[in-house]
């Protein structure tokens, strides 16, 4: 069962969680009408790798090394408030700063590895790669729960999100990315790619290196989904916050009672991996020199009861950060992009810069 609450009493019960260190999420989907709590009766740490249990899960980018942290259904209070999205206001755009500039040394450095990965595709390691950072910092924040509803107003096009588990930390989100949606029998889930900042133009662009990244994406997760009926609509652009996204949309039918199979098909994506998928994975782990843990990943709401059917809205967890605890506390944000054999390691680099102003904007606040 679900407890009907205001939107204010939502931000009480949220602020009770954070005081008595219970873990606990609250995320309101795209362009949606309400806002979801979960809040666990326990403070245990339930884990999950296979994916035909019934909760609110949180996995990493790297299975193989990490669980998937999960609250069960059974073991939690939910909670929901109304929330017309339409009183939200997208974010505006900002200019190219991040709350602790980054030196030389930090820019070089993801240069380094652009440069590194181009000539890596260059020699048939790969189709794409996606290379990302982490920018680290220490700062006071003192109210945890107010950069999420400033998340909830800013970005009305994303899954917004706020979680914590007092083991792991805080992680805060507001990702345009869905990795799958199923209701009964029928699956979507989406073939994301390339960036730009928007302007003022209704007239984009897209140059061939982001057409064709976005290409690649969208054969993959096909391949992936042979055996089964599915579709695509038009490729078409995709507003998130300030910035654009080349998108297509995949739908498609399932006969199997679990959908285990379904997401290890098409996690990690091609949009946080790359291609081939391993020969990708591969170098990440080695090139990357930090660990991602839940960015990249997924999360949501998983074989969850509604309208007498299983549902399940899963997210690929970008444009997050983690807040972990201290006096300041350490934050760290972070962000990526796919490369290809035609990527320029300064504008990746500047395109990691607009990417982190998703986060960096609530913080500057």
């Amino acid at each position: 069962m679900t407890a009907q609450k205001s939107f204010d009493a939502i931000f009480r019960l949220l602020d009770d969680a954070v005081r008595n260190k219970f873990p606990f999420v609250s995320y309101c989907k795209p362009k949606s009408n309400e806002l979801h709590l979960w809040v666990q009766k326990d403070t245990k740490k339930y884990t999950v790798q296979k994916f035909d249990v019934s909760g609110f899960v949180m996995t990493p980018f790297e299975m193989q090394s990490d669980d998937g942290i999960i609250f069960p259904v059974e073991k939690s209070t939910r909670y929901v408030a109304d929330f017309n999205y339409k009183n939200r206001h997208p974010a505006a755009l900002h200019s190219v700063q991040t709350a602790v500039q980054a030196g030389k040394p930090v820019r070089m450095q993801y240069v380094e590895l652009v440069s590194k990965t181009v000539d890596f595709i260059r020699k048939g390691g790969a189709e794409k790669v996606v290379t990302s950072r982490k920018i680290s910092f220490l700062k006071t924040v003192s109210d945890k729960t107010a950069l999420f509803k400033n998340l909830l107003h800013r970005f009305p096009e994303a899954f917004v999100y706020i979680w914590c588990h007092p083991e792991v930390g805080f992680w805060l989100g507001a990702t345009p990315e869905t990795l799958l949606q199923v209701n009964g029998n029928r699956f979507e889930t989406m073939a994301l790619a390339g960036t730009q900042v928007a302007g003022n133009s209704s007239e984009v662009t897209w140059g061939d290196k982001e057409i064709e990244e976005q290409k690649y994406v969208t054969r993959y997760i096909l391949d992936r989904l042979k055996n089964r009926d599915v579709q695509t609509s038009e490729t078409y652009t995709k507003k998130a916050g300030n910035l654009l996204h080349i998108c297509t949309d995949i739908t498609g039918k399932s006969a199997e009672k679990s959908i285990d199979k379904l997401i290890n098909e098409l996690h990690p994506t091609p949009a946080v991996c790359g291609l081939p998928l391993e020969e990708a994975k591969s170098f990440i782990l080695k090139n990357e020199g930090y660990k991602r843990e839940f960015y990249t990943g997924f999360l949501g709401e998983l074989n969850v009861q509604t309208d007498q059917k299983m549902s399940s809205d899963l997210y690929v967890n970008l444009r997050c950060m983690k807040i972990s605890d201290g006096n300041p506390e350490e934050i760290d944000v972070f962000v990526g992009g796919g490369i290809t054999a035609g990527s320029d390691p300064e504008k990746e680099w500047l395109e990691t810069e607009v990417k982190s102003q998703t986060m960096l904007s609530v913080l500057n606040d």
